[in-house]
């Protein structure tokens, strides 16, 4: 390519300008580390009010405790990540004077209750809000409305009660907003009905409202589509999931105006009235429609299911169930929807026959219409989908069952036929086979994968991993389930388990034997729950507290991206212990082999623990703290480092995502650095990041201090610092994004810039 010297020139004339300014600037600016008094007041709160000995903190560098992060500089926590580390007790008032918190995770802790204190509205800078599967009480601070950096609230699986607090509605950039399985009650906030003007329908950037498994009232407001001013503020909701609650009234026609929406949850509420014409218009809408789950079960809807003549592409599922609908045939319509893959209208009043056709659909993998009045023969056709599994159709009238021997697939499919007049006893034709398959079965899943040491038997929470060939170690991995919550399929299938274990080794950047499905079933509603183990790499030791950190986060604030059980919700951890080794574990095998071999050999066993332990502690020390060795050097004095300004820390999995797993489409640049790539971050805002090849990586002194040079440097001809990551041998620098081209096509007039710039022109701009 004739531009790549030309670009390559210009990355390396970049770094040296950088590296000039930073000789300059560490002159007078060089100085060490400490983390800033009011910070370490606040932990010292939280110590004394959940016990330091359970969180693992003790004396020395706050930066290395259990779950604290801290800026490049060490001079104030970032981010406080304490997932399934057994605290317990209540989050106190001092939680709020952090002076540079941004995430702040919880997760996990299901002795950690009371209320949220409204001191937390104090934590201007914090972006994610993340506390589940805890015991929390009380309402939701209104004080939440004053976060205004949010982008991700997750406060779900808690006891919270009282309504949502509509000073939320301010947070523009929100974009995930997470309080189901609660007990709040009370109607949806919108901002005509509130005295502070806001409410859900003025969340512009919000793309989640998960708030199902309460017992909220009222409608669903016809302001989420229709505001007072006309125009619809929820452009980017794709998730509405709403089930479970006791709303009622009409479904709002002004639904057809959420144009970016994906799932539709209003499954088991009160809702009375038709299914409206603007679900119709949104599904097959002409511009295309992103709809994919149309979920209205268990209401009290009337009138007909509606004709949706000309569905869209993407559409999966529909769930009519348990309605009070009229009389009505099987719908025709279904046939035009190419992606269909379960259909639930259970309860629907259904007539006439089944169309043979419709077993023949492409991408039809459930269908479920038992207890209505279908009746004839059910007709098996020649061709069944190849997709086929599930046949419900028990309790209607039919009164015969008819297939050819040409029949494909036939046995992959599952066909519920008891309850009907085909079934009676006295029925010469009766196919016994199918009139006594159990109803509504769904089959739990298991791995096919046994462990290759079946001699061996572990205690307690030990686990072989069956992945791990020739490995015979008992170890302590972190069990998850991770729950589907709406999910597409309704079979759990070996290659559906497969690509969902294989995309958790990719996004989490773990090694293929590291991740193992055990089980996976669906609960009472519906729900898909797959439960996952975590292993070392090394198949030896247990999951090291960093990686426990890391992938426990990772799922707590949804950053991966698993479609296939989207949207997902990471619902409990079996085991906690391997967020920090446990002496207590260690001693006892130390105290077994003590027995075994006599004192010398306890004494040598002591001694060797120790050891490991010591050198365990130096790694979580470097994990825990990036930069922990970042500082003085050898003969260098003492000092205070300077603080960063504005940019944050990005750990990988998230640079993963946001550039697309670093894709060909979005490289925008490569010079004698590395690579630079486009990127989205979660608020919308494009990002470019300037990822370094192996061999330009820098010493993790020079590139701590470029990072604070950068983040120092402000001007209006210059590029913004947005962040960084330095995670899993990465060095990557975040920048904002500037549109246009390079600075060296603009200076010669290529690509975007019609003419190059004249002398009087760089001029102005280097004295600007």
């Amino acid at each position: 390519m004739a531009g790549a010297p030309v670009k390559q020139r210009v990355f390396r004339g970049g770094r040296v300008l950088v590296l000039a300014l930073f000789y300059l600037s560490a002159l007078s600016n060089h100085v060490d580390a400490a983390v800033n008094p009011t910070d370490v007041g606040v932990l010292n709160s939280l110590s004394a009010a959940w016990g330091a000995n359970t969180m693992n903190w003790g004396t020395g560098d706050p930066c290395t405790w259990t779950g604290v992060f801290c800026d490049p500089t060490g001079t104030k926590v970032m981010n406080l990540l304490l997932q399934a580390t057994n605290i317990a007790g209540t989050i106190p008032a001092a939680i709020g004077s952090f002076t540079g918190l941004e995430q702040l995770d919880l997760s996990y802790n299901p002795g950690l209750g009371g209320p949220i204190p409204p001191q937390i509205g104090q934590l201007t800078t914090l972006t994610s809000l993340i506390i589940q599967n805890c015991a929390l009480t009380g309402p939701v601070p209104p004080e939440i409305g004053n976060l205004k950096n949010l982008t991700f609230i997750g406060l779900n699986n808690n006891y919270l009660s009282g309504s949502i607090p509509s000073s939320i509605g301010s947070l523009q950039q929100l974009y995930w907003f997470d309080l189901s399985t609660n007990n709040l009650t009370g109607e949806l906030p919108v901002s005509t009905k509130t005295t502070d003007g806001y409410g859900l329908d003025t969340m512009t950037g919000c793309k989640h409202f998960h708030f199902n498994n309460n017992s909220l009232t009222g409608p669903l407001p016809s302001e989420f589509g229709a505001p007072p001013d006309g125009i619809p503020k929820l452009t980017k909701l794709i998730h509405m999931l709403l089930e479970n609650n006791q709303l009622s009234g009409s479904i709002p026609d002004s639904i057809a105006n959420l144009t970016s929406l994906e799932i539709l949850s209003l499954s088991n509420n009160k809702f009375t009235g038709i299914i409206p014409p603007g679900l119709s218009r949104l599904a097959t809408g002409p511009l295309g429609s992103t709809l994919e789950q149309i979920l209205v079960g268990g209401n009290q809807l009337t009138g007909t299911i509606p004709n949706f003549t000309a569905l869209n592409p993407k559409l999966a599922v529909v769930e009519f169930s348990k309605n009070l609908f009229d009389p009505q045939p099987f719908p025709e319509w279904l046939k035009s929807a190419p992606t269909l893959q379960t259909v639930y209208m259970e309860y629907v009043g259904l007539i006439g026959p089944l169309p043979a056709d419709v077993l023949a659909y492409p991408s039809l993998e459930t269908l479920w219409v038992r207890n209505n009045s279908l009746n004839g023969t059910v007709i098996i056709p020649p061709v069944i989908g190849p997709k086929l599994l599930t046949l419900s159709l028990q309790n209607n009238e039919f009164v015969g069952f008819t297939q050819t021997n040409t029949s494909t697939n036939m046995s992959q499919i599952d066909i519920e036929l008891a309850g009907n007049p085909a079934c009676d006893a006295n029925n010469v034709g009766r196919p016994t086979q199918l009139c006594d398959q159990p109803s509504g079965s769904k089959l739990p899943w298991s791995s096919p994968f046994v462990s290759n040491c079946p001699s061996v038997t572990c205690s307690d929470s030990l686990v072989l991993n069956p992945l791990k060939t020739g490995n015979c170690n008992c170890t302590l991995p972190l069990e998850m389930q991770l729950e589907a919550r709406r999910p597409t399929f309704s079979v759990i299938t070996d290659s559906l388990i497969e690509t969902l274990r294989l995309k958790l080794v990719a996004q989490l950047n773990l090694q293929n034997s590291q991740v193992w499905i055990s089980t996976a079933a669906f609960s009472a509603d519906g729900r898909a729950e797959i439960n996952v183990d975590f292993f070392s790499a090394d198949g030896v030791s247990d999951l090291d507290r960093a990686s426990t950190s890391n992938i426990t986060h990772s799922l707590t604030s949804n950053s991966l991206v698993l479609d296939e059980i989207k949207p997902y919700l990471a619902r409990v951890i079996v085991s906690g212990e391997t967020f920090f080794a446990t002496s207590k574990k260690r001693l006892g095998t130390g105290a077994i082999v003590g027995i075994v071999l006599g004192v010398l050999a306890a004494l040598a066993a002591v001694g060797i623990y120790a050891f490991w332990q010591r050198r365990r502690a130096e790694r979580l020390k470097h994990i825990s703290k990036p930069f922990a060795k970042w500082g003085k050097g050898e003969g260098e004095s003492a000092l205070d480092a300077p603080q960063i300004s504005g940019a944050r820390f990005f750990p990988y999995s998230e640079v993963k995502r946001i550039t697309n797993n670093f894709s060909e489409n979005n490289e925008i640049g490569v010079g004698g650095y590395g690579k630079v790539y486009s990127g989205v971050l979660d608020n919308g805002n494009k990002v470019a990041v300037k990822r370094a090849a192996k061999d330009s990586m820098q010493g993790a002194e020079e590139f701590k201090n470029e990072i604070e040079l950068l983040s120092r440097v402000h001007h209006k001809n210059l590029v913004g610092l947005v962040g960084y990551c330095y995670d899993q041998g990465e060095q990557m620098l975040v920048y904002e994004f500037m549109p246009n081209g390079t600075m060296s096509e603009w200076l010669r007039g290529k690509c975007c810039a019609p003419t190059s710039l004249s002398s009087s022109q760089f001029k102005q701009m280097a004295d600007s």
